[in-house]
């Protein structure tokens, strides 16, 4: 089954074995009539591209489109990603092999100022 992946947005990650993106989604998830969301995350491991995961951002809380993007990995196989709503811009973590989300930081209490990322890479030499 193809992703109702539309386009890509913002900038994709990769790991030693794993590429991650922020994409808009086509309306193909749409059920019952009801408002398909309409972006996500896309997680791609390089050896097995056929085992992509999509993480797909509900409606609620209330997101503009752009919300999320993904800004690194915290671990080769843990995309990073930042999720501004109302309550503030929050650095995230994804397992795409357990599905699980987890807080990592709230970045700033006002969306309306973007936060400033910056990340240093081990390249273990």
């Amino acid at each position: 089954m193809r992703a109702p992946v539309l386009q890509p947005y913002g900038q994709t990650f990769s790991s030693d074995v794993m590429a991650a993106s922020a994409v808009f989604l086509t309306d193909a998830l749409s059920a019952d009539g009801g408002v398909a969301p309409y972006q996500g995350l896309l997680s791609v491991p390089l050896s097995d591209p056929s085992g992509r995961r999509l993480l797909v951002m509900g409606e609620s809380p209330a997101r503009n489109k752009g919300c999320c993007q993904v800004v690194g990995f915290s671990e080769q196989r843990i995309p990073l990603y930042t999720n501004a709503t109302a309550a503030g811009v929050w650095l995230l973590q994804w397992n795409p092999e357990s599905g699980v989300v987890s807080r990592v930081v709230l970045l700033q209490a006002n969306p309306a100022v973007p936060p400033v990322l910056s990340f240093t890479v081990d390249t273990g030499s």
